[in-house]
């Protein structure tokens, strides 16, 4: 199988879409790790000093001893250590330990702050978009049009995907609710961007979806 992916190719200059891997020279993790850098994520470093958090994370134990590396941490950035398929990302742990640091290994949030880009490749079929500041309170009632199910049987079951922390969606009216806490969005220059997935299930496990971007700005 031939995954195409070539971030890795630094003669581009700017990052490309695509590289190259066979997976059949590599192990199983080539291809989730390839896409990591498709979606802005780097190496380990032991000292991130550009203040990007973009990178893979290698925990230490107190003798300074590499004990396991995240997806993006190579053997030779962390040598001898146990290989765990994961993204950096604080708010995750393994064993108990944190799988990231926060301001220096967080792919997690690096992936979230890129997800626009990578949709731009292809459009976006969004029903409704919302564009709102931090600490300011979303409230969003799905349209029932949006999610008709053709020659649906029986009941109609409601649902939401990506629900965000702290937000609330009631099956029953389908209403959503959410405040964006501060420090949700990067910079005045960087908003944070959000798509909700409602969904609509019948009887017959039928499914319609509906989509809802929301554009999170920074509050100075």
């Amino acid at each position: 199988m031939l995954i195409v992916n070539g971030i890795n190719n630094k003669s581009q200059g700017n990052r490309a879409v695509f590289a190259m891997a066979t997976t059949s020279e590599y192990s199983s993790a080539t291809a989730v790790h390839e896409l990591g850098h498709n979606l802005g994520g780097n190496l380990y470093t032991l000292s991130p000093s550009d203040g990007k958090d973009c990178y893979g994370y290698c925990y230490k134990d107190e003798n300074d001893t590499p004990v396991f590396r995240t997806i993006m941490a190579t053997d030779t950035d962390c040598q001898d250590s146990d290989f765990e398929y994961y993204y950096s990302n604080p708010d995750v742990t393994f064993d108990g330990i944190p799988t990231g640091e926060l301001g220096k290994y967080n792919d997690a949030r690096v992936f979230n702050r890129n997800a626009p880009i990578m949709a731009a490749y292809k459009e976006q079929i969004t029903d409704a978009s919302m564009d709102v500041n931090e600490n300011e309170v979303v409230s969003y009632t799905v349209n029932e049009d949006f999610l008709t199910i053709d020659d649906a049987s029986g009941d109609i079951a409601y649902g939401i995907m990506n629900l965000p922390d702290d937000a609330t969606f009631d099956a029953e009216t389908r209403a959503f609710t959410w405040t964006p806490p501060v420090n949700t969005a990067v910079s005045a220059d960087l908003p944070q961007y959000f798509f909700i997935t409602f969904t609509a299930t019948d009887e017959a496990a039928k499914r319609a979806y509906s989509l809802l971007k929301i554009t999170v700005n920074k509050v100075e």
